[in-house]
C-alpha cells in the first residue's frame, strides 16, 4: 500500500494504497491468512477508502465492486481460501456489472455525467482484477 502510495500519479495511489494499507493493517495480528480473516480485509479497505475519499457506493467507484465484495466475504468464511476468494470476486463483478447504470459521483469519470452511462467504472474494474489475482495466486 505504502509502495503504490509513493509511486502512483493522481488520486489512483491514495485510493489503490489505502485499500492495501487499511487491509493490510486489519489482517496485522492474523497468525495465518485464511477465509475468516477476508472480512476484516476487505471491510476494512472499503472503511478506509470511503473515509479517504467520501465516497459511498452507489457513486460509480470502486467501493460498487469492493463493498459487494466485503459482504460476500463474511458469507464465506467456512469454505476454503480459493472457493471464498471465486465467490468473493463474482460479487466484485456483479457490483462492478451494476456499475454500468451509475452516473459517476467522483473521480474523472464525474465529469462525463449522463455520457459515463452503460460502461463500468474503471476501478470497480480494478477491484475485480485485483480479488482474481488473488484468488489466483492462492489457487496456484
Amino acid at each position: 500500500g505504502t509502495a503504490m502510495m509513493t509511486s502512483m500519479g493522481g488520486a489512483s495511489g491514495a485510493i489503490f494504497g489505502t485499500l492495501f494499507r487499511a487491509g493490510g493493517k486489519a489482517l496485522a495480528t492474523a497468525g495465518r491468512f485464511d477465509p475468516t480473516d477476508l472480512p476484516l480485509f476487505f471491510e476494512a479497505a472499503a472503511e478506509g477508502i470511503m473515509k479517504r475519499g467520501g465516497a459511498k457506493p452507489g457513486d460509480k467507484t470502486m467501493l460498487d465492486a469492493l463493498v459487494p465484495a466485503a459482504e460476500k466475504a463474511k458469507e464465506v468464511t467456512n469454505l476454503p481460501l480459493p472457493e471464498a476468494l471465486t465467490a468473493i470476486a463474482a460479487a466484485a463483478e456483479a457490483g462492478k456489472e451494476a456499475s454500468k447504470a451509475m452516473i459517476a459521483q467522483f473521480g474523472r469519470a464525474k465529469t462525463l455525467g449522463e455520457a459515463c452511462i452503460g460502461f463500468p467504472d474503471a476501478g470497480a474494474c480494478s477491484v475485480v482484477v485485483i480479488i482474481e489475482a488473488f484468488r489466483d495466486f492462492i489457487a496456484a
